[in-house]
């Protein structure tokens, strides 16, 4: 079950990504994950607003979507990590600016018209999440195939997730209002850019070619390319040694704009 999806809002234009959050206790609410759930109740805010509505807004729609949803299926919350959860990255495109919004590991990039490329959020890398699964495989083999997780781990988890929307911690969509103060937000200028491309955190440099190497690669070859080139590596790396995952294919999403 793909738990990321893009944004496409042609009439306000908004675009991006998001990323659910997946639950590695195999959670369901009617045979769908909460990450997915999460992610289809952002997507569809995203989707369906219009022109007149400020991007601050549409992300604290998108936000408040989530609390909806998880109030519709009566879910009890007795801590953060009781919440459907995504991430996401958006852009609203105005004439010579736009705005953006993001969460958690969905990243934005710029690219101008020299092709240098820039990163505009998160302050973040893959390899921090790569090291953190390559700890637990290492420590417990064959843990992300297994049914239960080892206490040790669930405790580290749950610790992890009290931090969300909280100073000093990470921001994440999970219906909380805290979210509202907590999410990454500003402007950029558009009149010197040739791209802007926004991804999930699946969506990565895998051939460790450098981001200014990789992006130009990913703008010659096309989305489509690059995520069957990706996947391609994942199955030859089936064991998850040389790019330590939780699934066999971590689950991606991206958005080319080209100015």
């Amino acid at each position: 079950m793909n738990e990321d999806a893009v944004v496409i809002n042609e009439a306000a234009n908004i675009y991006g990504v998001i990323d659910g959050v997946t639950s590695l206790k195999g959670i369901m609410i009617d045979n769908i994950t909460p990450g997915k759930r999460a992610t289809d109740a952002v997507k569809a805010t995203f989707e369906q607003v219009d022109k007149s509505i400020t991007l601050n807004n549409a992300t604290e729609l998108a936000n408040a979507s989530i609390q909806t949803e998880m109030e519709a299926f009566n879910i009890a919350i007795n801590h953060p990590k009781d919440r459907f959860q995504c991430c996401h990255a958006v852009v609203k495109l105005h004439d010579k600016m736009a705005d953006y919004s993001s969460s958690a590991d969905c990243v934005i990039y710029t690219i101008t018209k020299e092709n240098k490329v820039t990163q505009i959020v998160p302050d973040y890398s893959k390899k921090n999440e790569s090291d953190r699964v390559k700890y637990w495989q290492e420590k417990y083999p064959g843990v992300y195939a297994s049914n239960t997780l080892p206490e040790e781990m669930i405790e580290a988890l749950d610790n992890a997730k009290s931090t969300a929307n909280i100073p000093g911690g990470y921001s994440v969509m999970n219906g909380d209002v805290n979210f509202n103060q907590s999410y990454n937000r500003g402007q950029f200028e558009l009149s010197n850019l040739s791209h802007i491309l926004i991804t999930t955190d699946g969506f990565f440099d895998i051939e460790r070619l450098g981001l200014q190497k990789f992006v130009q690669k990913l703008i010659h070859d096309g989305l489509d390319a690059m995520l069957e080139y990706m996947i391609m590596k994942e199955l030859e790396d089936i064991e998850k040694i040389h790019y330590p995952r939780v699934k066999l294919h971590d689950d991606k999403a991206a958005v080319l704009i080209t100015l």
